[in-house]
């Protein structure tokens, strides 16, 4: 029973942790499955064996319990008084070779017996042995593998370090050149920016210059409209002064009957009616300097019916040229 559950415990499949190391997994399984082979064999053997001791054992015990009933047959019959000799000496001699092949069935059952332990006993020594062999090979190739896996973590740990070293270089590189291009982006962005500043408040200067050029072009243009209107209301003042001189020299025509023949004469200082057309021409024609497309104010009726014909009653005055509204 002790042997089954070593075989069962044997066979159960071995469980490691996976954890990073330095050696191949599929060897070491391939080794850990053939150690795990040769410990089951070597317990089936061992149990065999113990199997085999324990049949002669109980071989032995059996042959030793038939052994004392032929003795205690054999007493029985020697203390019989009825007993003839010769079944005395038939009783002697198979006595005798009773106990001579029990002898012999002893000492083979004995040296079997010997035999079988010594093999066994020399067997499990041999396996204890190689176990031991196989233990000690384990411990030491479990050894090699922890050197094996500190000397690969201490390479790793100093490659770590050397990259972590130079990441940590070609960082600072590249800082540093972030901040120069940076300081030099920023530089050009407060020249483009300066530039721009200057264009602009030359743009703005150029502007202003052209709006007072304009304003200036513009009072001007106004100073020179006043001063046309100045000389269209002097202009108009001469025609109406000429109007109303016109107007006086015709009111005693007009006071006449009808069909009396005006007098031949004019009065004295009335002008003629071909001497009105240019005072007529004069209010409607444009004063001297003032620009082709300037509006002129209209001719007033009474200078059109000066230059026409007689009017028949006082002419109306023209409208002043500061009571219409200028643009």
């Amino acid at each position: 029973m002790t042997g089954v559950d070593d075989t069962e415990l044997i066979m159960r499949p071995p469980h490691f942790e996976v954890v990073r190391r330095g050696y191949n997994q599929r060897q070491v399984e391939e080794f850990v499955t053939r150690l795990q082979y040769e410990l089951s064999a070597t317990t089936k053997a061992r149990n065999q064996a113990l199997g085999q001791s324990v049949e002669m054992s109980r071989v032995l015990g059996q042959t030793q319990q038939e052994l004392a009933e032929v003795k205690q047959r054999l007493a029985q019959i020697s203390t019989n008084p009825n007993s003839t000799t010769g079944m005395a000496e038939r009783v002697k001699v198979m006595m005798r070779l009773a106990e001579e092949e029990i002898a012999d069935q002893r000492r083979e059952a004995e040296e079997y017996a010997s035999n079988t332990r010594s093999q066994a006993d020399a067997y499990a020594q041999e396996q204890r042995a190689r176990h031991q062999r196989m233990v000690e090979e384990q411990e030491k190739r479990r050894q090699q593998l922890e050197q094996e896996h500190a000397k690969q973590r201490a390479d790793l740990q100093q490659q770590h370090a050397k990259r972590q070293h130079d990441l940590e270089q070609q960082h600072a590189k590249q800082r540093a050149d972030l901040q120069q291009e940076y300081d030099q982006l920023r530089a050009k962005l407060a020249a483009e920016h300066e530039k721009l500043m200057n264009e602009a408040r030359e743009h703005a200067a150029r502007l202003r210059r052209e709006a007072e050029r304009r304003i200036a072009e513009a009072d001007e243009q106004v100073a020179k409209l006043r001063s046309l209107r100045q000389a269209i209301a002097a202009q108009l003042a001469g025609a109406r002064e000429v109007l109303d001189q016109a107007a006086e020299q015709l009111d005693p025509a007009a006071e006449q009957p009808q069909g009396t023949p005006a007098p031949a004469a004019q009065a004295p200082g009335a002008q003629a009616p071909g001497a009105q057309a240019p005072a007529a021409q004069a209010v409607g024609a444009p004063a001297p300097g003032a620009p082709a497309g300037a509006a002129q104010p209209n001719t007033p009726p009474a200078a059109a019916a000066a230059a026409g014909k007689p009017a028949t009653g006082p002419a109306s005055k023209p409208e002043s040229p500061e009571a219409r509204p200028t643009s």
